[in-house]
């Protein structure tokens, strides 16, 4: 955690940033004076976050006797 936020690397030279808002991040990487080459904030999508919230519920079953 740094400042609240959680950070997991996401490839090569690349980091995933949850719990802060863009803005934020931007400023804390110019007051440490770190480079930033692209900041972008991804947004779940409705199918997704959908997905995310129905992950353990199950409509259907196969393969149970009854």
């Amino acid at each position: 955690m740094f400042h609240g936020a959680s950070v997991e690397p996401a490839g090569v030279e690349r980091f995933t940033v949850t719990g802060m808002p863009a803005a934020r991040i931007g400023a804390l990487a110019a007051e440490y004076r770190i480079a930033l080459n692209e900041l972008t904030t991804c947004a779940a999508s409705l199918e997704e976050a959908f997905i995310q919230v129905t992950a353990d519920s199950v409509e259907y079953r196969t393969g149970e006797s009854r």
